[in-house]
């Protein structure tokens, strides 16, 4: 499936109330868009967590007026050796690692 057509499903699926569908789908979407980005990098997490960096100015406006997920870090949650993980990390690790592998 295109990355355009995980896109859709991902709109359709939110529409629909099917949020973890949703969810996946974009989940999906940036996998595959990861992997175009960054062809060469083998680790999935690396690639991953780097497309979210590059592109979350997209999603903050969407979350909230002010949020700066470039440089905000989590102090209050511990993720394994990130003392202080960033957005993307959490994404990857909350949202895409626990949809793609249940």
């Amino acid at each position: 499936m295109k990355v355009s057509e995980q896109v859709l499903c991902a709109i359709d699926d939110a529409e629909a109330g099917k949020f973890n569908a949703a969810l996946l789908h974009a989940c999906i979407s940036i996998d595959s868009t990861s992997k175009r980005l960054y062809p060469s990098e083998k680790r999935v997490g690396v690639r991953y967590v780097n497309c979210l960096r590059k592109y979350c100015w997209l999603l903050e406006p969407m979350i909230g007026a002010g949020l700066n997920l470039v440089d905000t870090r989590f102090s209050n949650i511990k993720w394994g050796k990130i003392a202080s993980p960033d957005f993307a990390e959490i994404i990857y690790e909350v949202f895409r690692c626990s949809h793609a592998h249940w």
